[in-house]
């Protein structure tokens, strides 16, 4: 067997595992395990309340914590907190783990994906309505201090609580988003401003050449 031939057997040895390795990610994180974790059901809607803590990252109190925080939402459908590694992107991981435990119906999901190092939003039904991906993103820019701090107990906490503030048509602050608003803003203008003084040199240039 020639060297070029052990070569392209080395490639396609390489390629296979890493898409091994990729669907043993997808699977890190099961909705059979989601929805054996079931913590709370509201008796008036029939909506649960998930946690599923597979990295350990919550205290036996932050759990209660995020729970309380969690209940309030079950009003509106099934409500999920996970933590752990999910596969090769955190948004698919958790679109494929909301559509695999909640296939119809309204329900929201919070992941931090500690592979990624990425805290995701997913919701569907009649909660997506509100909890869109505008508003899912705008929420994580405001919690993801507390989950770089280490802080992932208040990071799981207030997103719960913004996103029934949300549920409930109260106003929650985006200063994240407010400051990249304002850099484009400034962007923009120094732009504009660059536009002019080269079209005013242009048209000056222009005059002086004519007779």
């Amino acid at each position: 067997m020639n060297r070029r031939l052990l070569k392209k057997y080395a490639v396609v040895f390489l390629f296979f595992s890493f898409l091994l390795t990729l669907s043993f990610q997808s699977f890190a994180l099961s909705s059979d395990e989601l929805l054996q974790a079931s913590v709370y059901t509201n008796s008036s809607s029939g909506y649960k309340a998930y946690l599923l803590d597979e990295s350990d990252l919550l205290s036996s109190s932050e759990e209660t914590q995020v729970k309380e925080a969690m209940i309030p939402l079950t009003k509106y459908g099934n409500i999920a907190f996970v933590s752990g590694e999910g596969g090769y992107s955190a948004t698919s991981t958790a679109k494929d783990l909301l559509e695999d435990s909640f296939p119809n119906g309204s329900a929201s999901l919070l992941l931090i994906d500690m592979y990624n190092r990425e805290i995701r939003i997913q919701s569907s039904g009649s909660l997506y309505k509100t909890i869109n991906n505008h508003v899912a993103d705008s929420i994580t820019d405001n919690i993801y201090r507390y989950a770089s701090n280490g802080d992932f107990g208040k990071t799981a906490t207030m997103a719960f609580r913004q996103m029934n503030a949300k549920m409930e048509g109260r106003f929650v602050e985006t200063p994240m988003r407010w400051i990249s608003n304002l850099f484009l803003a400034a962007a923009l203008a120094l732009l504009l401003n660059f536009l002019w003084l080269i079209t005013g040199k242009r048209n000056e240039t222009a005059a002086a050449g004519a007779i």
